[in-house]
């Protein structure tokens, strides 16, 4: 099941990507932008900091019914979830 949902994602995406379709309809992505972190531990902060602003990470997880992506370079992550209504539950 999980490798026929990549299937229809794939299809989702490259459909947005080539203007075929102005929305990917089903799947979302979070765009978000890190600012600087604050904490009053100077030590956690420079090591946090670095992190954010040097690295780049990539991850995905996955169930047999839900997948999500993690990527993140410099200052930005994006987040993808699949099925979107996931998103809900961990927003809220």
């Amino acid at each position: 099941m999980q490798l026929q949902n990549l299937d229809t994602v794939e299809l989702a995406w490259k459909d947005v990507l080539l203007g075929i379709q102005p929305h990917p309809g089903y799947y979302q992505q979070h765009f978000i932008y890190l600012r600087e972190f604050k904490t009053t531990e100077k030590k956690l902060r420079k090591s946090v900091q670095t992190y954010i602003s040097r690295s780049i990470d990539i991850d995905v997880i996955s169930t047999p019914n839900e997948c999500f992506t993690f990527t993140k370079f410099n200052y930005f992550m994006i987040l993808g979830a699949s099925p979107p209504s996931l998103w809900n539950t961990i927003t809220a």
